[in-house]
C-alpha cells in the first residue's frame, strides 16, 4: 500500500484515505474493509490522481510502483501483505486438446520448470525496483500484518462462498 499523506500501520491508519482500486466488487470491499474509501479509478490515470490528490493512496507492487513513477507523488509504503495477485500460465483447452500426448506432456513439464525460473526474476525484480524507490527516498515500514488480514476475513469469506472457492484454496495451498 501507496500513499502521498501518512505511513499506515493498522487498518485504522487507512480511514479516510482515497485508495484506488480496480472496478471489481472484491478490491473495493476489501479496501473499504480495511477502512480506506475505496475510489475507482483506471490504472493509467493513478500518477495524475496522486499528484492532483484526487486520490491518495494505491496498492500495487514494487515493480509497477517504480515503472510507473507513481513513488514520486506517493512517498509512502507500508508493506500490508493484504493482497497477492497470482500469475498463471494459460493455454486454451481447445488448443491444448488439439496437441499430440507428448506436446502436452512437454508443455506441462516446461510449465513447471518454469515457476522457479519466473519467481526467481520477480524476486530480482522487485527488490531492484524496491532498492530504487527507497534511495530516491520513500518511506517504508512493515504493517500490522495480522490486523490487516483480520480486517478482511469478513469480506474474504462473503468472497469464498461463490465460484472462487475453489481458486483461494488452491492458491492458499501453494502459500
Amino acid at each position: 500500500m501507496y500513499n502521498a499523506r501518512r505511513p499506515i500501520h493498522t487498518p485504522a491508519d487507512m480511514h479516510g484515505l482515497k485508495v484506488r482500486v480496480p472496478r471489481a466488487d472484491v478490491f473495493m470491499a476489501m479496501l473499504t474493509a480495511m477502512g480506506a474509501n475505496a475510489t475507482p479509478l483506471p490504472f493509467g490515470e493513478v500518477f495524475t490522481g496522486l499528484q492532483t490528490h484526487l486520490l491518495d493512496g494505491a496498492e500495487n507492487n514494487w515493480a509497477t510502483f517504480q515503472s510507473t513513477r507513481q513513488y514520486e507523488v506517493a512517498p509512502y509504503w507500508s508493506e500490508t501483505n493484504h493482497c497477492a495477485a497470482p500469475e498463471a500460465l494459460l493455454l486454451s483447452k481447445r488448443r491444448y486438446d488439439s496437441l499430440s500426448r507428448a506436446d502436452q506432456d512437454l508443455i506441462r513439464a516446461k510449465a513447471t520448470e518454469s515457476v522457479a525460473v519466473m519467481r526467481a526474476l520477480w524476486d530480482e525484480k522487485q527488490a531492484a525496483a524496491k532498492q530504487t524507490v527507497l534511495d530516491a527516498g520513500v518511506h517504508y515500514n512493515l504493517a500490522e500484518i495480522d490486523q490487516f488480514r483480520r480486517a478482511a476475513e469478513p469480506m474474504r469469506a462473503r468472497f469464498a462462498r461463490d465460484e472462487a472457492a475453489v481458486m483461494l484454496k488452491r492458491i492458499e495451498a501453494h502459500e
